[in-house]
């Protein structure tokens, strides 16, 4: 049986050779043998200086007649399923878009998964989350970041989002080039739920190595987010 294609998409700041030496998601290919598989590749963008959505979007446009499942993944993250294929392929006869952590209901206010507004003072509801992930630089994870069970949800982390690239396509659906990192998952997912398309979170263990900043770049891209969706705010440090 032929299987179907499935493609990395990862951009790093270190060189290609460093990126299987020194990264979550480098250290991924090597311990499951993904690269051994002629149906899978990795999109590399190493040495990297772009944004993300500029990078997702290049990738999207030079597969248009080449369908293949996209797995959009930061370089600080590690899949430790050895299953992975099978869960992912699974899930995508449920739902058009996969994260592993995500919002069940969409706040116009949401300034990110963790907080409910643009101040960082009100915290999502624990009721409000689903999925989870490992937190750490190795594998066991120090430890679990867990919400409620794997369902259907309105706003995916983009630490993993898997779509095929059909679905993206199709609906005209590409990442807002505005949003270097920040705001780039809530964009993109605000877009996909006025699309009617379909996301859900899916219990694929993965370990994400990452302390969430939320300094002046992040305030910048959030304000642009909330002008862009013309969402009134106040920001209290203005």
């Amino acid at each position: 049986m032929v299987k179907e294609k499935i493609t990395f998409v990862i951009a790093t700041r270190e060189t290609k050779s460093n990126f299987f030496k020194n990264t979550m998601a480098g250290k991924t290919f090597d311990n499951l043998n993904i690269l051994n598989n002629n149906h899978i590749k990795l999109k590399l963008f190493d040495n990297n200086k772009l944004g993300l959505s500029e990078i997702y979007n290049i990738t999207i446009n030079q597969l248009k007649n080449n369908p293949t499942i996209l797995i959009f993944m930061h370089d600080d993250v590690m899949i430790v399923d050895k299953n992975w294929e099978d869960i992912i392929l699974s899930n995508l006869n449920e739902y058009d878009i996969l994260g592993v952590v995500g919002s069940i209901k969409s706040s116009k206010l949401q300034s990110s998964l963790q907080w409910v507004d643009i101040n960082c003072t009100q915290l999502s509801d624990f009721k409000n989350l689903s999925g989870a992930h490992g937190i750490g630089n190795k594998f066991p994870a120090d430890r679990i970041q867990k919400f409620q069970k794997p369902q259907e949800v309105k706003t995916l982390d983009e630490l993993f989002l898997v779509v095929r690239s059909e679905t993206l396509i199709d609906n005209d659906l590409y990442f807002d080039e505005q949003f270097k990192f920040d705001h780039v998952d809530l964009d993109f997912c605000r877009r996909a739920e006025e699309l009617n398309i379909k996301m859900g979170t899916i219990p694929l263990n993965v370990i994400h190595n990452s302390v969430p900043d939320y300094g002046s770049d992040w305030v910048f891209s959030c304000k642009k987010y909330f002008n862009k969706w013309k969402i009134p705010y106040i920001y209290s440090k203005d």
